[in-house]
């Protein structure tokens, strides 16, 4: 089994939980794994590999969602891990923001909103806000005038 440093991505800390992106998961106080015990994920529909994933993912309360990153190169896609079931949903890319990395997300109780970024050669910096709903699985642009 791979240690935590083997695996890549950033350990996130949202709401109780404690995430490693890539295929290892430690609960300290959760509902789902009261052990606080390290758990293999799924890596089925998995999002690839991203690395400085800190900035781009969140909890929701029920639900991770990882969108953008680094992987050779900006991304814009992503998706939602729901710990309970062990399983990964693949976020649309229709209306996504332009691949990014270096943004920020936040949640706003029904929607993740990422703001801001660069391209990756540090040439582009990006000043627009997407808004992201899963429940529908959509994007929608929010206007920054």
């Amino acid at each position: 089994m791979k240690t935590p440093t083997q695996v890549f991505g950033q350990k996130l800390t949202r709401t109780f939980c404690h995430f490693l992106l890539g295929g290892i998961l430690v609960a300290s106080v959760s509902e789902a794994f009261p052990s606080g015990a390290w758990q293999a994920l799924s890596n089925v529909s998995a999002p690839s590999a991203r690395a400085y994933s800190i900035n781009e993912a969140l909890w929701t309360g029920s639900e991770v969602i990882v969108w953008g990153g680094w992987n050779g190169g900006p991304l814009n896609d992503g998706a939602r891990f729901n710990p309970i079931n062990n399983t990964w949903t693949a976020m649309t890319t229709t209306s996504a923001p332009p691949a990014r990395g270096s943004h920020t997300v936040v949640w706003t109780g029904s929607e993740m909103i990422a703001w801001g970024g660069q391209n990756g050669s540090w040439t582009q910096f990006f000043n627009d806000v997407g808004r992201y709903n899963p429940t529908g699985n959509t994007w929608a642009p929010i206007s920054t005038a």
